[in-house]
Protein backbone atom coordinates (compact mmCIF):
# COMPACT_ATOMS: atom_id res chain seq x y z
CA UNK A 1 0.00 0.00 0.00
CA UNK A 2 2.94 2.36 0.90
CA UNK A 3 4.40 1.57 -2.20
CA UNK A 4 1.25 2.21 -4.69
CA UNK A 5 0.90 5.95 -2.61
CA UNK A 6 4.50 6.73 -3.35
CA UNK A 7 4.01 5.92 -7.14
CA UNK A 8 1.12 7.87 -7.17
CA UNK A 9 2.69 10.94 -5.98
CA UNK A 10 5.59 10.86 -8.14
CA UNK A 11 3.49 10.81 -10.94
CA UNK A 12 1.18 13.95 -9.62
CA UNK A 13 4.67 16.11 -9.35
CA UNK A 14 5.64 15.24 -12.77
CA UNK A 15 2.27 16.19 -14.44
CA UNK A 16 2.91 19.82 -12.27
CA UNK A 17 6.20 19.74 -13.61
CA UNK A 18 5.19 19.30 -17.01
CA UNK A 19 2.08 22.01 -16.46
CA UNK A 20 4.71 24.45 -15.73
CA UNK A 21 7.25 24.17 -18.31
CA UNK A 22 4.17 24.32 -20.49
CA UNK A 23 3.15 27.49 -19.45
CA UNK A 24 6.68 28.89 -19.36
CA UNK A 25 6.60 27.87 -23.37
CA UNK A 26 3.31 29.25 -24.00
CA UNK A 27 4.13 32.96 -21.74
CA UNK A 28 7.48 32.61 -24.06
CA UNK A 29 5.55 32.33 -27.46
CA UNK A 30 3.30 35.01 -26.42
CA UNK A 31 4.01 38.30 -28.15
CA UNK A 32 4.96 41.50 -26.00
CA UNK A 33 2.20 44.44 -26.57
CA UNK A 34 3.69 46.95 -28.69
CA UNK A 35 3.22 49.98 -26.15
CA UNK A 36 5.49 47.74 -23.88
CA UNK A 37 8.25 46.95 -26.90
CA UNK A 38 8.31 50.71 -27.68
CA UNK A 39 8.84 51.53 -23.81
CA UNK A 40 11.25 48.67 -23.50
CA UNK A 41 13.38 49.85 -26.77
CA UNK A 42 13.04 53.73 -25.58
CA UNK A 43 15.03 52.40 -22.11
CA UNK A 44 17.38 50.91 -24.33
CA UNK A 45 18.16 54.05 -26.65
CA UNK A 46 18.37 56.17 -23.78
CA UNK A 47 20.95 53.93 -22.13
CA UNK A 48 23.15 53.75 -26.01
CA UNK A 49 27.16 54.66 -25.83
CA UNK A 50 27.18 54.87 -21.99
CA UNK A 51 29.93 51.99 -21.90
CA UNK A 52 31.86 53.83 -25.02
CA UNK A 53 31.65 56.89 -22.87
CA UNK A 54 33.25 55.27 -19.70
CA UNK A 55 36.02 53.73 -21.59
CA UNK A 56 36.70 57.17 -23.36
CA UNK A 57 37.17 58.90 -20.41
CA UNK A 58 39.14 56.14 -18.35
CA UNK A 59 41.26 56.08 -21.69
CA UNK A 60 41.36 60.23 -21.21
CA UNK A 61 42.64 59.54 -17.30
CA UNK A 62 45.26 57.54 -18.13
CA UNK A 63 46.96 59.29 -20.62
CA UNK A 64 46.85 62.60 -18.09
CA UNK A 65 48.37 60.44 -15.64
CA UNK A 66 50.87 59.27 -18.27
CA UNK A 67 51.98 62.95 -19.61
CA UNK A 68 52.17 64.11 -16.13
CA UNK A 69 54.02 61.44 -15.14
CA UNK A 70 56.46 61.16 -18.36
CA UNK A 71 56.87 64.72 -17.80
CA UNK A 72 57.56 64.73 -14.01
CA UNK A 73 60.23 61.23 -14.86
CA UNK A 74 61.48 63.16 -17.92
CA UNK A 75 62.34 66.48 -15.43
CA UNK A 76 63.78 64.44 -12.86
CA UNK A 77 66.11 62.72 -15.37
CA UNK A 78 67.02 66.31 -17.06
CA UNK A 79 67.87 67.16 -13.44
CA UNK A 80 69.79 64.19 -12.16
CA UNK A 81 71.64 64.81 -15.51
CA UNK A 82 72.38 68.56 -15.13
CA UNK A 83 73.80 67.89 -11.90
CA UNK A 84 75.94 64.86 -12.96
CA UNK A 85 77.40 67.07 -15.42
CA UNK A 86 78.01 70.35 -13.27
CA UNK A 87 79.71 67.60 -10.83
CA UNK A 88 81.84 65.91 -13.57
CA UNK A 89 82.51 69.75 -14.79
CA UNK A 90 83.48 71.05 -11.43
CA UNK A 91 85.83 68.17 -10.46
CA UNK A 92 87.17 68.52 -14.03
CA UNK A 93 88.10 72.42 -13.35
CA UNK A 94 89.71 70.99 -10.08
CA UNK A 95 91.92 68.77 -11.75
CA UNK A 96 92.85 71.45 -14.12
CA UNK A 97 93.60 73.53 -10.79
CA UNK A 98 95.86 70.98 -9.08
CA UNK A 99 97.63 69.96 -12.50
CA UNK A 100 98.57 74.13 -12.88
CA UNK A 101 99.95 73.68 -9.00
CA UNK A 102 102.18 71.37 -9.99
CA UNK A 103 103.20 72.78 -13.20
CA UNK A 104 103.68 75.82 -11.42
CA UNK A 105 106.29 73.85 -8.26
CA UNK A 106 108.27 72.39 -11.38
CA UNK A 107 109.35 75.46 -12.63
CA UNK A 108 112.72 75.90 -10.95
CA UNK A 109 113.74 71.86 -11.85
CA UNK A 110 112.67 73.25 -15.88
CA UNK A 111 114.19 76.33 -15.78
CA UNK A 112 117.41 75.27 -13.90
CA UNK A 113 119.26 73.72 -16.74
CA UNK A 114 119.56 77.42 -17.93
CA UNK A 115 121.33 78.28 -15.06
CA UNK A 116 124.89 77.96 -16.94
CA UNK A 117 123.96 79.57 -20.08
CA UNK A 118 122.28 82.63 -18.01
CA UNK A 119 126.29 83.53 -16.98
CA UNK A 120 127.44 84.45 -20.52
CA UNK A 121 123.34 85.71 -21.93
CA UNK A 122 122.22 88.13 -19.41
CA UNK A 123 118.87 88.59 -20.93
CA UNK A 124 117.53 85.20 -19.46
CA UNK A 125 115.89 85.88 -16.68
CA UNK A 126 115.94 83.42 -13.99
CA UNK A 127 112.30 82.07 -14.37
CA UNK A 128 110.71 80.77 -17.05
CA UNK A 129 107.01 81.12 -17.38
CA UNK A 130 106.50 77.51 -17.95
CA UNK A 131 102.82 78.11 -16.96
CA UNK A 132 101.84 80.09 -20.12
CA UNK A 133 102.03 76.61 -21.59
CA UNK A 134 99.70 74.94 -19.26
CA UNK A 135 97.15 73.86 -21.74
CA UNK A 136 99.78 72.10 -24.15
CA UNK A 137 102.01 70.75 -21.30
CA UNK A 138 99.26 69.58 -19.06
CA UNK A 139 97.66 68.30 -22.60
CA UNK A 140 97.88 64.35 -21.40
CA UNK A 141 95.84 64.90 -18.49
CA UNK A 142 92.79 66.66 -20.54
CA UNK A 143 90.54 65.15 -23.03
CA UNK A 144 91.65 62.79 -26.69
CA UNK A 145 92.00 66.42 -28.48
CA UNK A 146 94.56 68.27 -25.85
CA UNK A 147 96.28 64.76 -25.92
CA UNK A 148 96.29 64.96 -29.84
CA UNK A 149 97.86 68.97 -29.53
CA UNK A 150 100.47 67.66 -27.07
CA UNK A 151 101.08 64.50 -28.89
CA UNK A 152 101.64 66.25 -32.45
CA UNK A 153 104.25 68.99 -30.52
CA UNK A 154 105.58 65.97 -28.36
CA UNK A 155 105.82 63.28 -31.48
CA UNK A 156 104.11 60.88 -29.05
CA UNK A 157 100.73 58.92 -30.17
CA UNK A 158 98.23 58.57 -27.18
CA UNK A 159 96.06 56.01 -29.51
CA UNK A 160 97.24 53.15 -27.27
CA UNK A 161 97.79 54.98 -23.96
CA UNK A 162 95.60 53.71 -21.13
CA UNK A 163 94.13 54.94 -18.08
CA UNK A 164 95.28 58.33 -18.96
CA UNK A 165 93.16 61.94 -19.38
CA UNK A 166 89.51 62.50 -19.05
CA UNK A 167 86.43 60.48 -21.13
CA UNK A 168 83.68 62.57 -21.60
CA UNK A 169 84.55 65.84 -20.30
CA UNK A 170 87.46 68.34 -20.63
CA UNK A 171 89.55 71.21 -18.97
CA UNK A 172 90.71 74.77 -20.15
CA UNK A 173 93.52 76.43 -17.99
CA UNK A 174 94.62 80.36 -17.64
CA UNK A 175 97.34 80.91 -15.45
CA UNK A 176 98.22 84.79 -14.57
CA UNK A 177 100.50 86.21 -12.76
CA UNK A 178 99.68 88.42 -10.33
CA UNK A 179 102.96 90.24 -9.80
CA UNK A 180 102.52 90.86 -13.44
CA UNK A 181 99.84 93.72 -12.30
CA UNK A 182 101.23 97.46 -12.17
CA UNK A 183 98.38 98.59 -9.66
CA UNK A 184 97.93 96.64 -6.28
CA UNK A 185 95.38 97.79 -4.30
CA UNK A 186 95.91 96.14 -1.28
CA UNK A 187 99.33 98.18 -0.89
CA UNK A 188 97.08 101.17 0.89
CA UNK A 189 96.24 98.23 3.70
CA UNK A 190 100.34 98.15 4.69
CA UNK A 191 101.35 95.57 2.69
CA UNK A 192 104.99 95.66 1.84
CA UNK A 193 106.93 98.87 2.64
CA UNK A 194 106.42 101.91 4.19
CA UNK A 195 106.31 103.41 1.09
CA UNK A 196 103.45 101.20 -0.25
CA UNK A 197 100.81 104.16 -0.28
CA UNK A 198 102.94 106.33 -1.84
CA UNK A 199 103.76 103.49 -4.89
CA UNK A 200 100.09 102.70 -4.93
CA UNK A 201 98.81 106.51 -5.17
CA UNK A 202 101.74 107.75 -8.05
CA UNK A 203 100.83 104.38 -9.61
CA UNK A 204 97.18 104.38 -10.05
CA UNK A 205 97.30 108.45 -10.92
CA UNK A 206 99.85 107.04 -13.68
CA UNK A 207 97.44 104.51 -14.95
CA UNK A 208 94.60 107.41 -14.81
CA UNK A 209 96.59 110.13 -16.57
CA UNK A 210 95.99 110.68 -20.27
CA UNK A 211 93.02 113.02 -22.21
CA UNK A 212 91.80 110.23 -23.45
CA UNK A 213 90.11 109.55 -20.32
CA UNK A 214 89.07 112.81 -19.34
CA UNK A 215 85.39 112.20 -20.48
CA UNK A 216 85.45 109.26 -18.01
CA UNK A 217 85.22 112.43 -15.51
CA UNK A 218 83.81 115.09 -16.73
CA UNK A 219 80.60 113.61 -15.82
CA UNK A 220 78.74 112.23 -12.69
CA UNK A 221 79.43 108.53 -11.79
CA UNK A 222 76.40 106.09 -10.59
CA UNK A 223 75.82 107.44 -7.39
CA UNK A 224 75.23 110.71 -8.82
CA UNK A 225 78.80 112.18 -7.87
CA UNK A 226 81.22 113.91 -9.31
CA UNK A 227 84.67 111.95 -8.87
CA UNK A 228 87.97 113.15 -10.57
CA UNK A 229 90.61 111.06 -10.57
CA UNK A 230 92.08 112.58 -7.38
CA UNK A 231 88.69 112.04 -5.71
CA UNK A 232 88.55 108.02 -7.11
CA UNK A 233 92.42 107.51 -5.70
CA UNK A 234 92.09 109.27 -2.36
CA UNK A 235 88.55 107.20 -2.54
CA UNK A 236 90.87 103.83 -2.83
CA UNK A 237 93.30 104.67 -0.17
CA UNK A 238 90.85 105.47 2.61
CA UNK A 239 89.00 102.43 1.30
CA UNK A 240 91.50 100.09 2.69
CA UNK A 241 94.00 102.09 4.93
CA UNK A 242 94.15 100.88 8.39
CA UNK A 243 93.29 103.95 9.98
CA UNK A 244 90.52 107.16 10.25
CA UNK A 245 92.28 109.86 8.85
CA UNK A 246 91.98 111.31 5.55
CA UNK A 247 93.92 109.78 2.38
CA UNK A 248 95.18 111.89 -0.82
CA UNK A 249 97.02 110.70 -3.95
CA UNK A 250 98.55 114.41 -4.20
CA UNK A 251 101.72 113.02 -3.19
CA UNK A 252 103.50 116.12 -4.27
CA UNK A 253 101.48 118.27 -1.71
CA UNK A 254 101.22 118.59 1.84
CA UNK A 255 99.09 115.79 2.92
CA UNK A 256 95.30 116.49 3.88
CA UNK A 257 94.57 116.44 7.89
CA UNK A 258 91.18 115.74 9.44
CA UNK A 259 89.26 112.27 9.58
CA UNK A 260 87.55 110.36 6.86
CA UNK A 261 84.12 111.43 6.05
CA UNK A 262 80.64 109.29 6.18
CA UNK A 263 80.33 109.59 2.48
CA UNK A 264 79.54 106.09 1.40
CA UNK A 265 76.20 106.76 4.36
CA UNK A 266 75.65 110.05 2.73
CA UNK A 267 74.84 108.69 -0.55
CA UNK A 268 72.52 106.11 1.18
CA UNK A 269 74.80 102.90 0.41
CA UNK A 270 74.44 100.23 3.20
CA UNK A 271 78.19 99.99 4.14
CA UNK A 272 81.41 101.80 5.56
CA UNK A 273 85.24 101.59 4.48
CA UNK A 274 86.37 98.63 5.01
CA UNK A 275 89.52 100.02 6.43
CA UNK A 276 91.43 96.51 6.15
CA UNK A 277 92.88 94.18 2.93
CA UNK A 278 90.19 93.74 -0.04
CA UNK A 279 89.41 90.02 -0.26
CA UNK A 280 88.47 89.96 -3.86
CA UNK A 281 88.66 91.94 -6.87
CA UNK A 282 84.92 92.08 -7.18
CA UNK A 283 84.84 94.47 -3.29
CA UNK A 284 86.91 96.93 -5.51
CA UNK A 285 83.29 97.88 -6.90
CA UNK A 286 82.64 98.81 -3.38
CA UNK A 287 84.95 101.92 -3.98
CA UNK A 288 83.63 105.38 -4.90
CA UNK A 289 83.95 106.27 -8.54
CA UNK A 290 84.63 102.50 -9.49
CA UNK A 291 81.36 102.51 -12.05
CA UNK A 292 81.41 99.94 -14.79
CA UNK A 293 82.45 102.38 -17.79
CA UNK A 294 85.73 102.81 -14.88
CA UNK A 295 86.12 99.12 -14.33
CA UNK A 296 86.01 98.28 -18.45
CA UNK A 297 89.11 100.92 -18.90
CA UNK A 298 91.48 100.71 -15.60
CA UNK A 299 90.30 97.22 -14.06
CA UNK A 300 90.01 94.67 -16.22
CA UNK A 301 89.59 95.70 -20.14
CA UNK A 302 88.84 92.26 -21.20
CA UNK A 303 87.17 89.65 -19.34
CA UNK A 304 87.58 87.44 -21.34
CA UNK A 305 91.65 87.58 -20.62
CA UNK A 306 92.58 87.88 -17.45
CA UNK A 307 96.20 88.74 -18.25
CA UNK A 308 95.47 92.23 -19.69
CA UNK A 309 93.89 92.64 -16.32
CA UNK A 310 95.95 95.76 -14.74
CA UNK A 311 94.53 95.90 -10.46
CA UNK A 312 95.34 92.98 -8.45
CA UNK A 313 94.37 92.65 -4.51
CA UNK A 314 96.45 89.53 -4.13
CA UNK A 315 100.27 90.62 -5.11
CA UNK A 316 103.27 91.90 -2.87
CA UNK A 317 104.74 95.19 -2.74
CA UNK A 318 106.47 93.99 -5.91
CA UNK A 319 105.81 93.45 -9.32
CA UNK A 320 107.51 90.99 -12.40
CA UNK A 321 108.70 93.13 -15.09
CA UNK A 322 108.35 90.43 -18.09
CA UNK A 323 104.98 89.39 -16.41
CA UNK A 324 103.32 92.41 -17.37
CA UNK A 325 101.13 93.90 -20.50
CA UNK A 326 102.42 96.46 -22.51
CA UNK A 327 100.52 99.10 -20.71
CA UNK A 328 101.16 97.78 -17.51
CA UNK A 329 105.01 97.92 -18.28
CA UNK A 330 104.07 101.58 -19.47
CA UNK A 331 102.60 102.25 -16.22
CA UNK A 332 105.31 100.94 -13.94
CA UNK A 333 107.99 102.69 -15.99
CA UNK A 334 106.48 106.39 -15.87
CA UNK A 335 105.53 105.71 -12.52
CA UNK A 336 108.80 105.80 -11.11
CA UNK A 337 110.10 108.22 -13.89
CA UNK A 338 111.29 111.65 -12.93
CA UNK A 339 108.78 114.31 -14.12
CA UNK A 340 110.25 116.17 -17.35
CA UNK A 341 112.86 113.73 -17.88
CA UNK A 342 111.61 111.75 -20.73
CA UNK A 343 108.94 112.24 -23.65
CA UNK A 344 107.96 109.06 -23.38
CA UNK A 345 105.92 109.88 -20.13
CA UNK A 346 105.50 113.59 -20.38
CA UNK A 347 103.97 113.83 -24.05
CA UNK A 348 100.45 112.31 -23.80
CA UNK A 349 99.07 109.92 -25.98
CA UNK A 350 96.83 110.99 -29.06
CA UNK A 351 94.07 108.87 -29.60
CA UNK A 352 93.61 110.71 -33.33
CA UNK A 353 97.36 110.69 -34.21
CA UNK A 354 98.00 106.76 -33.14
CA UNK A 355 102.01 106.99 -34.48
CA UNK A 356 102.27 110.35 -33.15
CA UNK A 357 103.68 110.08 -29.94
CA UNK A 358 106.72 108.39 -28.17
CA UNK A 359 104.11 106.63 -25.31
CA UNK A 360 101.77 105.03 -28.24
CA UNK A 361 105.20 104.07 -30.08
CA UNK A 362 106.27 102.56 -27.09
CA UNK A 363 103.09 100.47 -26.76
CA UNK A 364 102.97 99.20 -30.32
CA UNK A 365 106.23 98.23 -30.57
CA UNK A 366 105.69 96.04 -27.31
CA UNK A 367 102.32 94.83 -28.85
CA UNK A 368 103.72 93.74 -31.88
CA UNK A 369 107.01 91.89 -29.74
CA UNK A 370 103.44 89.88 -27.84
CA UNK A 371 102.29 88.82 -31.22
CA UNK A 372 104.93 87.84 -33.07
CA UNK A 373 107.20 86.16 -30.11
CA UNK A 374 105.94 83.07 -28.37
CA UNK A 375 104.22 83.73 -25.42
CA UNK A 376 106.64 84.16 -22.25
CA UNK A 377 109.48 86.04 -24.35
CA UNK A 378 111.21 88.22 -21.55
CA UNK A 379 111.67 91.64 -22.08
CA UNK A 380 114.87 91.82 -19.76
CA UNK A 381 116.68 89.79 -17.65
CA UNK A 382 117.02 91.48 -14.21
CA UNK A 383 116.46 94.95 -12.87
CA UNK A 384 119.64 96.50 -13.90
CA UNK A 385 119.08 95.38 -17.48
CA UNK A 386 115.51 97.28 -17.24
CA UNK A 387 117.27 100.35 -16.11
CA UNK A 388 119.96 100.49 -18.78
CA UNK A 389 117.64 99.66 -21.64
CA UNK A 390 115.48 102.58 -20.36
CA UNK A 391 119.16 104.82 -20.34
CA UNK A 392 119.42 103.31 -23.78
CA UNK A 393 122.32 101.71 -23.10
CA UNK A 394 121.23 97.44 -23.23
CA UNK A 395 121.09 95.17 -25.84
CA UNK A 396 117.91 93.88 -24.19
CA UNK A 397 115.08 91.72 -26.06
CA UNK A 398 113.39 94.95 -25.02
CA UNK A 399 115.81 97.60 -26.24
CA UNK A 400 116.11 95.51 -29.63
CA UNK A 401 112.86 95.18 -30.30
CA UNK A 402 111.96 98.62 -29.70
CA UNK A 403 115.39 98.98 -32.49
CA UNK A 404 113.65 96.67 -34.33
CA UNK A 405 110.70 98.57 -34.62
CA UNK A 406 112.04 102.13 -35.92
CA UNK A 407 110.98 103.15 -32.77
CA UNK A 408 114.05 105.30 -30.64
CA UNK A 409 113.80 104.75 -27.24
CA UNK A 410 113.80 108.12 -25.30
CA UNK A 411 115.93 107.77 -22.29
CA UNK A 412 114.21 107.76 -18.78
CA UNK A 413 115.01 109.52 -15.36
CA UNK A 414 113.98 106.88 -12.59
CA UNK A 415 113.56 109.02 -9.63
CA UNK A 416 115.79 106.48 -6.89
CA UNK A 417 116.82 103.32 -8.79
CA UNK A 418 117.99 101.68 -5.12
CA UNK A 419 114.03 101.88 -4.79
CA UNK A 420 113.18 101.15 -7.93
CA UNK A 421 114.97 97.63 -7.81
CA UNK A 422 113.02 97.20 -4.83
CA UNK A 423 109.97 97.13 -6.63
CA UNK A 424 111.07 94.74 -8.79
CA UNK A 425 111.81 90.91 -8.46
CA UNK A 426 112.28 88.74 -11.18
CA UNK A 427 110.52 85.42 -10.23
CA UNK A 428 106.86 85.57 -9.23
CA UNK A 429 105.13 84.05 -6.68
CA UNK A 430 101.77 84.27 -6.30
CA UNK A 431 99.43 83.40 -9.66
CA UNK A 432 95.86 83.65 -10.47
CA UNK A 433 94.52 79.88 -11.93
CA UNK A 434 91.42 80.18 -13.44
CA UNK A 435 90.19 76.65 -14.57
CA UNK A 436 87.32 75.71 -16.43
CA UNK A 437 85.57 72.11 -16.33
CA UNK A 438 83.59 71.56 -19.61
CA UNK A 439 80.32 68.41 -20.20
CA UNK A 440 79.48 68.29 -23.88
CA UNK A 441 76.07 66.64 -23.46
CA UNK A 442 73.72 65.78 -26.49
CA UNK A 443 71.86 69.51 -26.42
CA UNK A 444 73.83 71.61 -23.80
CA UNK A 445 77.18 71.91 -22.61
CA UNK A 446 77.94 72.24 -18.97
CA UNK A 447 80.83 74.65 -17.60
CA UNK A 448 82.06 75.29 -14.37
CA UNK A 449 84.92 77.42 -13.61
CA UNK A 450 87.04 78.31 -10.74
CA UNK A 451 89.40 80.60 -10.02
CA UNK A 452 91.77 80.24 -7.19
CA UNK A 453 94.97 82.15 -6.36
CA UNK A 454 97.66 80.60 -4.91
CA UNK A 455 100.82 82.10 -2.84
CA UNK A 456 103.92 79.87 -4.08
CA UNK A 457 106.27 81.97 -1.41
CA UNK A 458 106.05 79.21 1.56
CA UNK A 459 105.96 76.30 -0.80
CA UNK A 460 108.11 73.37 0.08
CA UNK A 461 110.15 71.31 -2.52
CA UNK A 462 108.66 68.90 -5.19
CA UNK A 463 109.66 65.27 -3.79
CA UNK A 464 113.67 64.54 -4.14
CA UNK A 465 114.70 68.28 -5.30
CA UNK A 466 116.90 70.64 -3.18
CA UNK A 467 115.60 73.99 -3.51
CA UNK A 468 119.14 75.47 -2.24
CA UNK A 469 120.84 73.81 -5.40
CA UNK A 470 118.67 75.87 -7.75
CA UNK A 471 120.51 78.93 -8.89
CA UNK A 472 117.97 82.30 -8.96
CA UNK A 473 119.47 85.80 -9.09
CA UNK A 474 116.01 87.29 -7.72
CA UNK A 475 115.13 89.95 -5.46
CA UNK A 476 115.22 87.81 -2.83
CA UNK A 477 112.98 85.09 -0.80
CA UNK A 478 112.97 81.62 -1.21
CA UNK A 479 110.67 78.86 -1.95
CA UNK A 480 107.49 78.14 -4.34
CA UNK A 481 108.25 79.46 -8.16
CA UNK A 482 111.43 80.69 -8.15
CA UNK A 483 112.41 80.99 -4.85
CA UNK A 484 115.73 82.48 -5.13
CA UNK A 485 118.69 80.04 -3.91
CA UNK A 486 122.26 79.54 -4.03
CA UNK A 487 124.52 79.07 -7.05
CA UNK A 488 125.23 75.62 -7.93
CA UNK A 489 122.90 72.83 -9.77
CA UNK A 490 120.02 70.84 -9.91
CA UNK A 491 120.33 67.78 -7.66
CA UNK A 492 117.91 65.21 -6.99
CA UNK A 493 119.20 64.37 -3.47
CA UNK A 494 117.62 61.86 -0.74
CA UNK A 495 114.60 62.79 1.75
CA UNK A 496 117.10 64.02 4.57
CA UNK A 497 118.85 66.41 2.43
CA UNK A 498 115.15 68.38 2.03
CA UNK A 499 115.06 69.00 5.98
CA UNK A 500 112.99 67.23 8.86
CA UNK A 501 109.65 65.57 8.32
CA UNK A 502 108.33 68.18 10.73
CA UNK A 503 109.34 71.15 8.22
CA UNK A 504 107.85 69.35 5.30
CA UNK A 505 104.71 68.31 6.17
CA UNK A 506 103.64 72.00 6.42
CA UNK A 507 105.18 73.30 3.13
CA UNK A 508 102.65 72.01 0.22
CA UNK A 509 105.09 71.68 -3.22
CA UNK A 510 101.55 72.86 -4.65
CA UNK A 511 101.59 76.53 -2.48
CA UNK A 512 98.57 77.71 -0.45
CA UNK A 513 95.35 78.85 -1.65
CA UNK A 514 94.76 81.98 -0.48
CA UNK A 515 91.38 82.98 -2.70
CA UNK A 516 88.85 80.63 -3.96
CA UNK A 517 85.74 80.87 -6.19
CA UNK A 518 83.25 78.55 -8.27
CA UNK A 519 81.52 80.54 -11.07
Amino acid sequence: MESKAHEEQEIRGTRRLRGFVASLLALARRKPAPRAVARLRRRRANKRGVALLMVLSAITVLAIFLSELQEQTSADLSAALAERDVLRAEYAARSALNLSRMLIASEPVVTQPLAMLRQFVKAIPPQIPIWLYSDVLLGPFNDPGAQAAFGTAAGLDFATAKNVGLNGAAFRIKIVDEEGMPVNANLASGVGTPNAQVALASTFMQALAGPQYDPLFDNNDADGQFSDRMAICSALLDFSDWDENLGSCNVTGAPPSGAEDNFYQTIGLPYMRKNAAFDSLEELRMVRGFSDDFWATFVDPDPADPSQRRVTVWGRDKVNPNSMSPMGLYIFICQNAVPGSSPLCDVPTDPSNPTGSPAQQFLMALQMMKSILPPGVPYVGSANDLIKSLKGTSQSPLGMVLTMAGVPMPAVTIRSESEFKKRIDMKSRIFSIYGEGIVKGFFRETRVRIHAVVDMRDAGAPPGVDMNSLTGSGAGGTGGAGGAGNTGSTSLTPQAALGSPEDQLGKDPGGRIIYWRIE
